[in-house]
């Protein structure tokens, strides 16, 4: 009986034989052949692509421009003209830095004129800049001033809702005007507050909150105190319904504020209550320091004037046009500080 390792070497002698050998042989050296040629065409076509490589990275970094409006052009206006350049050539995408000659500057200093040009390279617009306040205010004036001028404003009332609330009635007057109309009460809802609690002794006030900063007290009046708010926290709450477009205009001389109305935008203004100087001033505390007020504090919508006279639209009454004297009306105005606001149309913000 045959042993185990003689079965495996009988196996092997008649599955891998002499007769096997040669034919596997040859199949292999045709495979090694095979491989032996594509590895010489690899190399090959390694060796072309890098010469052609080679051939773009000369023309791109040395080849002289000839397009003709290049000063080294024959046919170039500048062709003759001596011109320093220096060239800057990142891989193959042909971003080049050319430099004029340098040239000194006003403080001594040598400054030399450069510019970037590249197909590749995105160019960034600038943002455009938005009007100032004086561009603004130069094409919502008039000039010159004409004798008078009336615009027609739909009046409200302040009342019975409202009995501190002659700014954001108004400023809702306003606000309908220029095709944005907001009610009396979202305004008061909406407007910045100086929540300070009022302190108050031998039935004076001691010390309180500060109308630059919001409204000081109660807008309804019915069960406590209030005062008012001024141009600053109000001008904030316009922009803050339409941005950009508050536009403070306290501390202009009155014949500004007749100029916008003449070119037809109502402005709201800070006056007195009888339209006329005040000696009713009292001082008290706020977080900011101490502040003077008059009790007799009113803001009304100006909608007109003519050489003697103001037209008003006056929130306590609910009276449009409410015709009353310029020059006493105009010295209680800057009493208040000349305080002053108005809404800028949206053309004139955004052009």
């Amino acid at each position: 009986m045959p042993k185990k390792t003689d079965r495996r070497l009988k196996s092997e002698g008649s599955d891998y034989g002499y007769g096997r050998r040669p034919s596997i042989n040859r199949r292999t050296k045709r495979r090694q052949r095979k491989r032996k040629v594509m590895t010489l065409l690899s190399v090959m076509a390694g060796v072309a692509l890098s010469g052609w490589a080679v051939v773009q990275v000369y023309h791109v970094a040395v080849r002289p421009v000839s397009h003709p409006s290049h000063p080294n052009h024959p046919n170039h206006p500048l062709s003759g003209v001596a011109v320093a350049q220096t060239k800057n050539t990142t891989g193959l995408s042909g971003n080049k830095t050319t430099s004029s000659p340098s040239s000194s500057g006003p403080n001594g200093r040598t400054t030399t004129a450069s510019s970037h040009t590249g197909g590749t390279t995105p160019v960034t617009k600038a943002a455009p800049s938005l009007p100032t306040k004086e561009q603004v205010l130069d094409k919502m004036t008039k000039d010159p001033l004409p004798a008078s001028a009336l615009i027609q404003v739909p009046a409200q009332s302040q009342l019975p809702q409202l009995n501190n609330g002659c700014e954001v009635t108004s400023l809702s007057m306003l606000l309908t005007y220029v095709k944005h109309p907001v009610s009396k009460m979202t305004l008061a809802q909406e407007e910045p507050r100086d929540e300070t609690p009022l302190v108050m002794k031998d039935n004076k006030i001691v010390s309180w909150g500060n109308p630059n900063v919001g409204f000081v007290g109660s807008v309804a009046g019915t069960k406590k105190y209030g005062f008012g708010i001024y141009h600053g926290p109000l001008t904030k709450l316009v922009d803050d319904i339409l941005p950009q477009r508050g536009l403070d205009l306290t501390g202009s001389p009155f014949d500004k504020l007749e100029a916008v109305v003449a070119g037809g935008t109502p402005v709201e203004v800070w006056t007195t209550f009888t339209f006329q100087p005040t000696n009713d001033w009292i001082t008290w505390q706020t977080p900011e320091g101490p502040i003077r007020i008059t009790m007799q504090e009113h803001a009304v919508l100006l909608v007109g004037f003519s050489q003697n006279y103001v037209y008003i639209n006056n929130p306590w009454n609910g009276m449009a046009a409410q015709k009353v004297p310029l020059k006493p009306f105009v010295e209680g105005w800057d009493q208040l500080g000349k305080q002053a606001i108005t809404v800028a149309p949206e053309q004139y913000v955004t052009s």
